[in-house]
Parts: C-alpha cells; sequence; structure tokens
C-alpha cells in the first residue's frame, strides 16, 4: 500500500484532479481516472527518457518470460511512438498515446486518451481510433501568427487628446489549431509623452504550455506632446 499511496501523492503533485489509485495495476474498480488526467499523466511519463525509450520498444526479450511482444500495434504508425494500452470488460478498451510529426517545419507532439471502446475487439476498435484521431489533430494544425497581423493590441490616449494605436509589427509564429488558446500577460513600462513610429510601447509574453514567446508591442506613428497652452491651462 506504501506504492499506491505514492502513486496518489504524484497524482496531486501532477495537478490530476479526478484521478485516484487503489491498487498499482488498475483492475480494482476503486482506480478511477478521466482521458483530461491521463494526457496530464502521459505528458509527464513521456518526459523521463527511460520510460519513453521503454514504451518506444516493439518488443522485447525478457530473462524466463523470454520474447514479449508490445499490443501496441499502432506503433510506428501515424508518427504513434507509445504510451500504453489498457483492456479489461469494465474498462473496454483504452489507449493513452504520443505521436510526433513534422508540421510546417517544426516538430509537433500529440499527446492524447481515448477510453471506453466497447466492441467485439476493443483493443482493434481503440488502436484504429487513435489512428484516425492522431491523423485528423495533425491534419487541423497549421502555422499561424502569435498576433494577428490586422489585430490591434492597444492604443495610448493621452490626457491631451493625442492618440496612437499599439501594435506588433512583427509576430513570431506557432502551430496550432482552429480554437487553440494562448494565453498571454502584457507588461508596460512607463509611457513617453512623445513617441515615434516604432517606439517599442511593452511586451505581450504569450505563455505555450511552459514556454513563453515575448512578442514587443510599438506605436504604430507619432504621438504629439501636449501643446503650450495645454501645459499653462494645466498645473
Amino acid at each position: 500500500m506504501a506504492f499506491v499511496a505514492k502513486m496518489n501523492s504524484t497524482a496531486v503533485n501532477l495537478g490530476l484532479t479526478s484521478t485516484h489509485f487503489a491498487d498499482v495495476s488498475g483492475l480494482d474498480p476503486g482506480s478511477t481516472s478521466t482521458a483530461a488526467d491521463l494526457v496530464r499523466l502521459g505528458q509527464a511519463a513521456m518526459g523521463e527518457p527511460a520510460f519513453s525509450q521503454i514504451v518506444s520498444m516493439g518488443e522485447v526479450t525478457l530473462p524466463v518470460a523470454g520474447l514479449l511482444y508490445n499490443f501496441d500495434y499502432d506503433l510506428g504508425h501515424d508518427g504513434i511512438v507509445g504510451i500504453k494500452t489498457g483492456t479489461d470488460a469494465a474498462a473496454g478498451g483504452c489507449f493513452l498515446f504520443e505521436a510526433q510529426q513534422t508540421v510546417d517545419s517544426e516538430k509537433v507532439t500529440l499527446v492524447g486518451a481515448l477510453l471506453g471502446q466497447r466492441t467485439s475487439s476493443p483493443i482493434t476498435a481503440v488502436l484504429h481510433s487513435a489512428e484516425a484521431l492522431a491523423t485528423a489533430a495533425f491534419a487541423a494544425m497549421t502555422d499561424v501568427p502569435v498576433v494577428a497581423a490586422d489585430q490591434l493590441d492597444g492604443r495610448i490616449v493621452t490626457p491631451w487628446g493625442a492618440t496612437v494605436a499599439v501594435k506588433a509589427p512583427r509576430s513570431p509564429s506557432i502551430v496550432g489549431w482552429p480554437g487553440f488558446s494562448m494565453p498571454a500577460r502584457l507588461s508596460v513600462g512607463p509611457l513617453p509623452s512623445v513617441a515615434t513610429r516604432g517606439t517599442r510601447i511593452g511586451v505581450l509574453a504569450v505563455d505555450l504550455g511552459g514556454r513563453t514567446i515575448d512578442v514587443v508591442l510599438r506605436a504604430s506613428g507619432p504621438l504629439s506632446g501636449p501643446s503650450a497652452i495645454w501645459r499653462l491651462t494645466r498645473r
């Protein structure tokens, strides 16, 4: 039970809020999880080089047991490099997988989970569904700019009425898909009272799941300072 306790402690540390282990094999009905949690678990596990090497093996020769084959027959198809199949009468066909492909010259890693495939051959069904899911996901991906070329990122409005739009003149691009969201944080320092076109205004830090891209925002035109009359009539 000490190992099961360690498994649950690790699940908490990984943020797997819907996961609980009642045994080490997963056969106990008290062991539960969700597809979203399994994806997070798969990402963490594949970060361990020894683990990722083991699950990528199609076969292995072990002492006493001899030659054993991997039930993950998707290995090597549609970029799939692992991770784990799991099938029984209660859960149906289940498969946590990782696939890798190059999209627009960038290597993309996809982690997915399929659960509850209930057919006469659940393992075949879940492996087939995983291939279809990976193929569809990679097909939907494309190279997109972090900030669209025509997007207005902000505007400076001064107390004396001068105004200028703030934009990203050049935006790095990433591989994304429809509906892909990128949390961002804007950092702006002291603003100048007078600016020329291209003056640096701030930085938009875009979070890509642990990887941060900084997009510099600049004034899209000149920003005039206050007039002499405005200064004289203000303290």
